[in-house]
């Protein structure tokens, strides 16, 4: 048996990047794939692993293990992948292959970093859309990873084109500004399936978040939303009807152009309060990133 120190990349149960981690590894001299590494930072000590670079191998076997390695991690998707630093123990192996070893290893490490920022980072990004009205253009950034459904929700409708041509219908200084239901003749257009309150997401209505709109029924919401204008804290869970109004994004540029939308002179019109005067169009909302 040999013992080498390991890098691994550990992965939760969704197959999903969860960090680095330095591990020890019992080595069988006789093994190319079986190994058994211990850290104190997993709840499970022993666990299968490709590795490479322990002084035992050779640089084939080094080579093949790497590409093993890699092709677990990147394709298969294993609940943990893991590759190995080769230990300082080298008694059976020349100087040109340590050396050859010790620089792919470095690669390899190199690789695995660079795998766990370029996820880290591919995890953080939202959704941006950009919302073009007659007054001008808002861009917004969607909560994918609080508000999942909300957030499908909205990119559905606005990747099939459902918003070109709806209006800001209800618009209320102080409040908030609704639109994505309604046409400029003030015809409603027909939508898929409500969707489920999220609400519960720990997200408030603060000003400059969007958030879906709905009836009395908590679980209504289908197309139309509304952006907050001011904070609003009594639409958060679980006020104001014990279910509260789910935000799903915010606005990162053009809030001086809801500001325009908020301060639109407007009427009653056929029933409806609120109503813009001179109709407030929204030409398309397209996803940006």
């Amino acid at each position: 048996m040999a013992l080498c120190s390991g890098v691994g990349a550990v992965y939760d149960k969704a197959g999903s990047l969860n960090g680095l981690r330095l591990f020890v590894c019992s080595v069988d001299k006789q093994a190319d794939q079986q190994v058994t590494c211990y850290s104190n930072s997993i709840s499970r000590p022993s666990l299968r692993w490709l590795v490479f670079g322990c002084s035992t191998y050779t640089s084939v076997r080094l080579a093949a293990s790497i590409l093993a390695a890699l092709r677990s991690s990147l394709i298969w998707n294993w609940y943990y992948a893991s590759m190995c630093v080769f230990s300082t123990e080298n008694q059976d192996t020349t100087k040109e292959e340590y050396m050859f070893k010790k620089t792919l290893t470095a690669i390899t490490i190199s690789l695995v970093v660079g795998l766990f920022v370029v996820s880290a980072g591919a995890a953080a990004k939202n959704p941006t859309l950009l919302m073009e009205t007659s007054l001008g253009k808002i861009k917004i950034e969607l909560f994918q990873k609080e508000s999942p459904i909300s957030v499908k929700n909205f990119l559905s409708y606005a990747q099939e084109g459902f918003y070109n041509g709806t209006t800001f219908h209800r618009v209320i200084p102080g409040f908030m500004v609704q639109g994505g239901g309604f046409t400029v003749d003030m015809k409603q257009k027909a939508t898929g399936k409500p969707i489920r309150n999220e609400a519960a997401n720990g997200l408030k209505n603060n000003r400059g978040t969007i958030a879906m709109a709905r009836t009395a029924d908590p679980d209504s919401a289908s197309s139309q939303f509304f952006i907050n204008v001011v904070n609003n804290d009594n639409l958060n869970r679980p006020l104001p009807d014990g279910h509260g109004y789910a935000v799903f994004g915010k606005v990162i540029e053009g809030m001086d152009v809801v500001d325009r939308i908020a301060g639109a002179r407007t009427r009653t019109r056929m029933g409806m309060e609120g109503v813009p005067v001179e109709p407030i169009v929204i030409k398309s909302v397209k996803v940006v990133k």
